[in-house]
Parts: structure tokens; sequence; C-alpha cells
């Protein structure tokens, strides 16, 4: 395979369980960065931009899942370094708050970087936490303002305002040593976010102090909204029962947080733990936010449309209202759903021509019957019929 392959320290490769398969675990690894690295060499020859996606929170997964694909051993072989929940119970997530976690994921994405990729897609909108109420956390939540932020809800202004700050850092971080270790390229990074600014706080990521201290080159707002659920019985004077709160969390049908559905092109808002919906109310108002961001900061702006599979022409009517509003680029996740119908893809794949779309119309690509094959007449029956 061509292209020049990253090499060096062997604990780049090392994101799986040690034991008897690591070293089958680490050449699949180096063979995907093979791949990869290949790929992105192609891409450049057609004269595509390339960039490589991680996503930022998916350690493990539950069962069958996590038997199958997801055996981290930096997860499962430091319990120490996990979130941890107001009460002190472990999540299974690893935390940013820790700088070891932080090094880790930077020697991940340097390494794909070293792919030779225009840029690095970090994926928000599916995993997570990232920051919690770790040791970290609470000790500098107290160092800075004197008091224990457990019993305070996650969307608190202080409490919400450092783990944004410590996300901030991480994203600093991984600025400087992807320069230090490509310092004749500008490698982008890009994050996919949640469905609006403010959402996109809720999880720790501040995108206008990313796009204002130049730390992403593009966003793509992606429609998910993620809360923590604050309920009367263990909320009071704003503060949380921790004992209440912990019946809450354990009873039956019960969910300690709330994830929108990510398959909608619009999710209503949802109120933050004060009763106060602080996101905008509409698809419009919602582009006109993330394009504020384009505007003053220079940051490119990409708008999803969801469902992942629709018709041709719900497809080309969703695209012309985002553009409507504003929108000036158009992010398309699960690509690989979207490829399965024709006439959806042949249309999917001009939605950058803004000036030509309102023109399209069906049918959006031309079909050939193919008699002959391979000196094989398969106008009857074709020799892989059935198998």
């Amino acid at each position: 395979i061509g292209g020049k392959v990253p090499t060096g320290d062997p604990d780049r490769f090392a994101f799986f369980r040690s034991g008897d398969r690591f070293v089958e675990k680490q050449i699949k690894d180096f063979d995907s960065l093979c791949v990869l690295t290949d790929l992105v060499k192609t891409g450049h020859e057609r004269g595509l931009k390339m960039s490589v996606s991680l996503r930022m929170g998916i350690w493990t997964m539950g069962f069958p899942f996590s038997k199958c694909y997801y055996d981290n051993s930096f997860f499962f072989n430091n319990p120490r370094l996990w979130c941890a929940g107001r009460d002190g119970v472990p999540i299974p997530s690893l935390s940013y708050a820790y700088e070891e976690v932080q090094d880790f994921m930077i020697r991940r994405l340097v390494t794909l970087a070293g792919t030779g990729c225009d840029a690095l897609a970090l994926i928000s909108h599916r995993g997570g936490p990232y920051v919690q109420f770790e040791k970290p956390v609470v000790d500098r939540f107290v160092r800075e303002f004197g008091e224990n932020p457990c019993t305070l809800p996650l969307d608190e202004p202080r409490l919400n305002g450092l783990h944004c700050a410590i996300m901030t850092e991480f994203f600093q971080k991984l600025r400087r040593a992807l320069d230090e270790a490509f310092p004749e390229r500008h490698v982008e990074i890009h994050l996919r976010a949640l469905a609006s600014v403010h959402d996109s706080e809720c999880f720790g990521l501040d995108c206008e102090a990313l796009a204002q201290k130049g730390l992403v080159d593009a966003i793509i707002c992606y429609p998910q909204r993620y809360r923590e659920i604050v309920r009367d019985e263990f909320f009071h004077d704003g503060r949380i029962d921790l004992e209440e709160y912990k019946k809450f969390v354990y009873s039956e049908n019960e969910q300690a947080y709330y994830h929108a559905n990510d398959l909608d092109f619009w999710n209503e808002p949802v109120p933050d733990s004060d009763g106060v919906v602080r996101t905008p109310k509409n698809l419009r108002q919602c582009v006109e936010e993330w394009m504020d961001l384009e505007h003053r900061f220079g940051v490119k702006i990409y708008m999803e449309i969801l469902p992942r599979v629709m018709p041709p022409e719900e497809l080309q009517s969703r695209a012309l209202e985002l553009y409507e509003y504003g929108a000036e680029r158009i992010g398309l996740w699960d690509t690989y759903d979207r490829v399965c119908a024709c006439g959806m893809w042949a249309l999917a794949r001009k939605l950058g021509h803004k000036k030509e779309l309102a023109e399209m119309s069906p049918p959006y690509f031309r079909k050939c019957r193919i008699h002959e094959l391979e000196g094989l007449d398969i106008t009857r029956n074709h020799p892989n019929w059935g198998g």
C-alpha cells in the first residue's frame, strides 16, 4: 500500500486490552493506518480534501457490541481516570479532566494526522460524557469558588463554565501538538458539535471560545441534545439533595439524562434546570446562531440533514430550507447509509451546488441497462443470481 505510514512510539498503537491479543490488535491497528494513509493519498490524487474522524468518548459499548468491536485497554486498565457521578459512582467514560486522558487522545490524533489528512474530525455528539464530578474537577471548583459542586446541576453556570474550560484546554494542547508534529502544514481541527451553541456548552464544548481562539477550523452542527434531568423531588433552592437524587437514579423507569432523538431534522428545545429555554426556538434561529460564529470568527459551519434516508425530493427541500435561512454548507452523517439509494445519493452529492439546486428535478440520475458483462450475455440470467 502506497504512502508513508507513521512509525515510532509503539504505545500509539496500544489502544486495546493487553495480553495474548495485544500483538494481533497492534498489527490490525497498523494495517488500519496503512489503509487510511492510502485512502488519503487516493483522495488527494482526485482533488479531494480528506479528513479522518475519531469519536471523543467511545471507550466501550453495551453488550453484545462490547464483545465484538470495543476493547480499549487504556479504558479498562485505568478506572481511576473514569468520569464520576455527583454521588461518586464511576461512569464508564474516560474524563478529560485528567491530563493522562488528554495526552492519550492527543497521541492518537497526532498519529491519525500522520496519514497526511487535511483535517481531524472530532465526533462529540456520540459517546461522552467528557467531564463530570471527578476529583480534579471538584478540587478545582473548591479552589475557585469555595464550595462543593456535587450538589449543583450540570448546567449551573460556574460548574458548566469549568467543564467548558477543561475541554478548551484540551483543544489548546491538541492544536499545539499538531503544530509541533507537522510544522510544514496546518492540520485542521473539525468538531461535530450538538444541536446549538448552548447544547454544545451543556456537553462541555464552548464552541464560541473554540472559534474565537482559532482552535477549530470547522464545526458541523448535529441535531443532538443532552441534558441532566433535574426533578423537584431532589432539587431545592438551587441545590441537589444527594440522597434523594440517588433514589431517583435507581428508581424504576427513570433516566438520569435526556438524549434527544438524533435522527430528526429538528428537535424541540429543552429547558435548563431552572426551567428556562436558552437554545434557539426554531431551525431558522439555530442556523442564524451558528452562522453568527462564522461571520465573527471565520470558522466554517456545516448544517446536518437527517434522517439518513429520505426521498431525494425531501433532501432537496431541506437543503434549500437551510440555504434560505443563511447556511453555507451541508453535512451528511453516516454517508454509507445514503449511497444505497441511487436517487438520494445522486442528489446528495450535488447539495453543494447552491445556485443549481433549486432547478434540479427527477430523475436525478441516468439508468443504463447492461446486456453483456465480460463477454457473457446477462439479458436473461446473471451468473451471480441467488449467490
